[in-house]
């Protein structure tokens, strides 16, 4: 893949591209997939991937103002994106996306996402990629925001209770291991041996 400037929504959206494959992700569920991801980063980290606000509207949740789908026509203007219209079995016509092949790299650093980014992309890629675009609507439609959100509002998201709970759980077990671990990262100091780790905190 060329080297390419892209903002950080673009850099999502072509993760998740990426992360599903050659063969790409029509529409509908390309939009749905970026909102679980936005959704199990924010459970997991107290933030979403992109800066896209979501309303849940006749379909589900979606950007505000097709802003996932306004994003994917910049893309394909550009020629980061490809698309091709396909007839459905309903007699309509929908729309697939796909990475160009000339710009096809498994893992393209150039996208400036960090390693937890690149997790929650290829998590939500690997549980619902293979999965029918109905499906993976109706996984969107379970999710906690839009189960705790009226239709045609905008959608509020929140950390994952369960996870929250294993949290706290894992504090008051270790939480003098925790916070000396979480000081050390933020002073960028050597590791401490796991044996003397061990011998501390057994």
């Amino acid at each position: 893949m060329k080297p390419v400037t892209v903002n950080r929504n673009e850099a999502v959206i072509l993760g998740m591209l990426h992360a599903l494959g050659r063969s790409g992700c029509i529409r509908t569920k390309l939009v749905k997939l970026v909102y679980l991801a936005d959704n199990f980063a924010f459970e997991q980290r107290g933030r979403k991937l992109t800066d896209f606000d979501y309303v849940w509207d006749h379909h589900g949740p979606n950007a505000v103002d097709d802003g996932i789908v306004q994003t994917l026509a910049g893309l394909a203007k550009r020629g980061l994106v490809a698309c091709a219209e396909f007839q459905t079995q309903y007699e309509t016509y929908g729309t697939k996306y796909s990475v160009p092949v000339s710009r096809w790299q498994p893992a393209p650093a150039d996208l400036a996402l960090a390693p937890q980014d690149w997790a929650a992309i290829e998590r939500i890629a690997a549980t619902y990629g293979r999965k029918s675009w109905q499906s993976v609507v109706q996984a969107s439609k379970e999710s906690h925001p839009v189960r705790e959100a009226r239709q045609y509002s905008v959608l509020k998201f929140s950390h994952n209770p369960l996870l929250e709970k294993k949290r706290a759980s894992l504090w008051d077990r270790h939480g003098a291991l925790l916070e000396e671990s979480f000081g050390a990262a933020a002073r960028d100091e050597p590791g401490t041996p796991l044996e003397k780790l061990r011998a501390k905190y057994a």
